[in-house]
């Protein structure tokens, strides 16, 4: 073999790989898509401050989250969660959410997603401040681009929300 046609076959298997992990990484993402969409369709809206905070409460029971969890209803923007200080924690849900992402929201405090990107963001700005690079301050924010957040705690979550939906529905079952 020539190392033309040797270099060709390496280029073809490497296309082979992309396309393949391209649609693995597609479908992946679909499926996650639908199973959102069943969530929306099947789970009341959050509306009010009081139905937030019940919610939070609720949920912090039955996951089993000590700790202080401030709730913000908020009209614009997307629903997060964040750490205050020590166990102290808050999320932000926004108006007209489905009541589940009060679930999984909480579910990233409590696996402790929340307070690894907390401690990454502050150690990135202050390494940001201490060079004056404030691109990197932005950067620090982004966990968004975290493979780790894609692949393997926000499908985990949704999985929660699912499960969520079920024993509710579940319950409304019993109840009849």
């Amino acid at each position: 073999m020539e190392l033309d046609q040797i270099a060709d076959c390496i280029r073809i298997g490497a296309e082979c790989v992309a396309y393949g992990v391209g649609f693995g990484v597609a479908n992946y993402f679909l499926a996650l898509g639908v199973i959102k969409s069943y969530i929306s369709n099947k789970t009341s809206k959050i509306n009010s401050k009081k139905q937030l905070e019940t919610l939070v409460e609720e949920e912090k029971r039955i996951i089993g989250l000590e700790g202080e969890v401030k709730s913000y209803l908020i009209s614009e923007g997307q629903s997060n969660a964040g750490r205050i200080e020590g166990d102290q924690y808050y999320i932000e849900i926004r108006k007209g959410a489905n009541s589940t992402v009060v679930a999984h929201e909480l579910y990233h405090i409590n696996d402790g997603w929340v307070d690894k990107v907390d401690n990454k963001v502050e150690d990135t700005i202050k390494k940001a401040k201490e060079s004056k690079l404030q691109t990197c301050i932005s950067l620090a924010r982004m966990h968004s681009l975290s493979f780790e957040y894609h692949l393997y705690r926000e499908p985990q979550a949704v999985l929660y929300e699912l499960k969520r939906v079920h024993s509710k529905n579940n319950e409304a079952e019993q109840e009849k």
